[in-house]
């Protein structure tokens, strides 16, 4: 128990950190929009969306060396590999949630600002597509929460998924290497149409068009996806090599 509580607080202040890295970028950018938008004698506007987008690549990326660096500094500490991988899925699950609701209290406090400019509209993924809303302002407390739970869904989705990517990439030879990475970037061109075509024969396309509608449905969906990585990545980092960090 000593050793998963130290663990956790060397993970959760290196993830601090690098939350208000990334959430100071997204300032950044919010800020010089309306800094150009403002001086633009074009009478250009601007759109700052996304944010859940950018914290899911953020995230996996993340999780592709923290992974990593976890089982070493299990390894120094002398912790079992059920103590690094239950550390790495305590992280994950607290950094996709401080994500979220960070990213949330930000695009809200942005929407405030820029909503009475009207030159630059500050909004997000699940908004755009579920609320047909954009301005954070006025939603309900219901939607902010489903606005959190979405995002901190996608955000543990990617952190899984880098997680059993990196393990993955861990114990496979520079060939296999080679090909998972190029199936890794083709995946959003084959994977829809390979579910579609599955779908096909079990459920009618109409009926899961009106699920993929669902935000509730996307969610449970990448939380059980999140589960299949993560028993992926304790499987794959069962019996790989890990050397001290230096």
């Amino acid at each position: 128990m000593k050793q998963l509580n130290a663990l956790l607080r060397i993970e959760f202040r290196g993830m601090l950190s690098a939350h208000l890295v990334f959430l100071g970028v997204n300032i950044g950018i919010v800020l010089i929009m309306l800094f150009a938008i403002s001086y633009s004698t074009l009478g250009t506007n601007g759109t700052y969306q996304n944010f859940c987008v950018t914290a899911g690549a953020y995230m996996f990326v993340m999780s592709v060396t923290s992974i990593r660096s976890t089982m070493r500094l299990g390894a120094q500490m002398g912790t079992s590999r059920r103590t690094m991988f239950l550390t790495f899925t305590l992280y994950a699950l607290s950094s996709a949630l401080l994500m979220a609701v960070v990213g949330e209290i930000f695009l809200t406090a942005a929407n405030f600002i820029t909503v009475r400019t009207g030159s630059v509209i500050v909004t997000d993924l699940y908004p755009t597509f579920f609320l047909n809303e954009t301005n954070f302002i006025d939603f309900t407390l219901a939607q902010h929460l489903q606005t959190i739970l979405f995002n901190a869904s996608t955000a543990f989705l990617c952190t899984a998924f880098g997680a059993a990517l990196s393990l993955l990439l861990w114990r496979l030879n520079k060939l296999g290497q080679v090909l998972a990475v190029a199936l890794v970037c083709t995946l959003p061109m084959w994977l829809p149409l390979l579910l579609i075509r599955i779908a096909a024969y079990e459920i009618d396309l109409l009926t899961l068009y009106r699920l993929l509608e669902q935000p509730l449905f996307l969610d449970l969906s990448f939380l059980a996806i999140s589960v299949v990585c993560l028993l992926l990545s304790g499987f794959w980092g069962r019996k790989v090599h890990i050397r001290p960090a230096k």
